[in-house]
């Protein structure tokens, strides 16, 4: 069966080889590695170009181009467009996988048909699993509704990469990533939950994560911080619109709750008065629209997203704590 990569590429440089060089040695050999350059301002397309004309092998290598920079969300969905194989593996541009990484994923489909992805741990830079990866035993399979939105909504790092998922699942529920925001992420794990009817997990480290400076993660840019508030708070409109629609379970109400509480970190850090009023304004109508029963925890979530209760909400030990003893029963 055909596994289609995808590797978004923009201003990657100093990774891009090492990324590229853990494609080539999988040990399984029906790949297909879409890059796509999303118009950065470095070496990487010349670097790429260059990897690709001298590489030998079985792995057929695409290289698309945008024509400006439009974003890693609309990158992975011009790969996803592109790719002509039976499974879709998104892979950033500074990461790795480890050598038997697609081989292992194809043996979960092997061994349980009906699944519409399966995912592995995550490595960290030294080999350990990273505190990104899997925090508690997970079910090899499972086609468990209940548990598969408690899983991936509450209990693994939302990501779109680690992940081999059938292409024809994201086409016909048509999941593509939404342009123009930083929780795109988040977004497609939302949705990937709604329609997943099947699963498949190992323990085994596949995925090598990267904590490198300048990333969109660690940037400490007012900028930055402001677009990870909008995306935020987008994103939880897009959840409660969802939501609406009734039928909604807790793992989905926890999420959107989740991200209203991030919210309070990159307002933090943006200080400004009126984004602070924005987002009180948002937060008071979400709360009416979604709070259809008062209880004493869905209350204590919303005294600790408004003033004065915010601004200590905010920090990283408190925030945690609301996380771990409020959140879970709102």
């Amino acid at each position: 069966m055909k596994v289609s990569i995808i590797i978004p590429v923009y201003n990657v440089e100093n990774y891009l080889v090492r990324c590229l060089d853990s494609v080539t040695a999988q040990t399984c050999q029906d790949i297909e590695c879409i890059l796509v350059d999303d118009c950065g301002n470095d070496h990487s397309v010349q670097i790429a170009e260059d990897y690709i004309q001298a590489y030998q092998g079985p792995i057929v290598f695409k290289f698309l181009h945008h024509t400006k920079n439009r974003g890693l969300a609309a990158a992975r969905n011009t790969g996803i467009d592109a790719a002509t194989g039976d499974y879709l593996f998104f892979l950033d541009s500074d990461d790795t996988i480890v050598d038997d990484c697609i081989e292992s994923l194809l043996a979960l489909f092997g061994k349980y048909p009906d699944i519409d992805f399966a995912q592995g741990n995550i490595l960290a830079e030294d080999g350990t699993i990273s505190s990104y990866g899997f925090q508690r035993e997970m079910p090899e399979y499972t086609a468990d509704t209940a548990v598969i939105y408690r899983i991936m909504l509450s209990e693994i790092t939302t990501v779109a990469w680690n992940r081999l998922i059938r292409r024809d699942f994201v086409l016909t529920h048509k999941l593509y990533f939404p342009e123009g925001y930083f929780t795109e992420d988040m977004y497609w794990g939302y949705f990937i939950a709604k329609h997943v009817k099947a699963v498949s997990f190992t323990h085994k480290g596949l995925y090598t994560y990267y904590i490198n400076e300048g990333s969109m993660m660690t940037s400490p840019k007012k900028s930055t911080r402001m677009k990870w508030f909008t995306s935020r708070l987008w994103t939880s409109g897009v959840y409660l619109a969802d939501i609406r629609k009734g039928n909604a379970n807790k793992y989905q109400r926890q999420y959107l709750a989740v991200n209203l509480l991030s919210c309070l970190v990159e307002l933090a850090n943006i200080m400004s008065v009126a984004q602070w009023l924005r987002f009180w304004s948002r937060v008071c109508r979400m709360s009416l629209s979604i709070i259809h029963k008062t209880t004493w925890h869905r209350l204590l979530l919303f005294i600790c997203l408004m003033p004065p209760v915010c601004f200590l909400a905010s920090k990283d030990k408190i925030r945690w704590r609301i996380q771990q003893r409020i959140i879970p029963f709102v």
